[in-house]
């Protein structure tokens, strides 16, 4: 079931994206891909989206996720009702600096209080945008995580595969746009990496989908970059 969330305008990655007038999600794509429709001056497109940290900082995201989780639960012991918190987006280093678990479990216990059976809510902390599901009431309480963070684990001058992954799920016709959130300290995409430049120059020649690469620091949309 699709979802208008009108404040996830406010993510910080969209920043460096062409302005949007709505956004809806429409739900995952297996395995790590999250596909939205977004329209932007009365242009209609499909936004195919995903999460990927390098593999040496992967012991960051555990941590997150760990206090992420640990948030919920606190959340789940004052609620009543099976619930899915499904995260879409967050600046990693900006979580691990700030995250409250008492803040961030009494937020979701506001939204949940709320919800009704089969109701749903876009629910912001920080730069944490995530979608609160309450799917059935009960006298008792769960909250199932859901997020859709990729650890690459190959090496960073084979960031195309990544790249290649996420176009291979976007269909044939319409207009498509492919953002790639690298939620690391350093980069998966690097200047000055040959084997990387030399990868991606090729698999960029093959394909006219805007390629759209967002870190903490720019963004870059990789056509203009290597100029395909």
């Amino acid at each position: 079931m699709s979802l208008e969330i009108a404040e996830f305008a406010q993510a910080g990655f969209l920043g460096g994206l062409p302005p949007f007038r709505r956004i809806v999600l429409e739900g995952a794509v297996p395995p790590k891909i999250l596909k939205f429709t977004v329209t932007s001056e009365g242009n209609e497109a499909a936004l195919y989206f995903s999460s990927v940290i390098g593999r040496d900082e992967s012991l960051t995201w555990k941590s997150y996720s760990e206090i992420l989780q640990q948030g919920i639960k606190l959340a789940a012991a004052s609620l009543r009702g099976l619930f899915g918190f499904e995260m879409l987006s967050t600046d990693l280093n900006e979580g691990v600096r700030s995250f409250k678990p008492a803040e961030f479990s009494q937020l979701l216990v506001n939204h949940g209080r709320k919800l009704e059976a089969g109701e749903k809510a876009l629910v912001r902390y920080g730069q944490m945008f995530a979608v609160f599901h309450k799917r059935v009431d009960e006298d008792w309480a769960k909250i199932d995580f859901r997020h859709h963070v990729e650890v690459f684990l190959k090496e960073t001058g084979r960031f195309d595969l990544h790249v290649k992954s996420l176009l291979r799920h976007m269909p044939a016709e319409g207009e498509n746009i492919a953002v790639i959130h690298d939620l690391g300290k350093k980069p998966i995409f690097q200047f000055g990496n040959e084997e990387q430049t030399e990868r991606l120059r090729k698999l960029l020649e093959k394909t006219q989908v805007p390629v759209y690469v967002v870190t903490d620091d720019h963004t870059i949309e990789l056509h203009e970059q290597f100029q395909t």
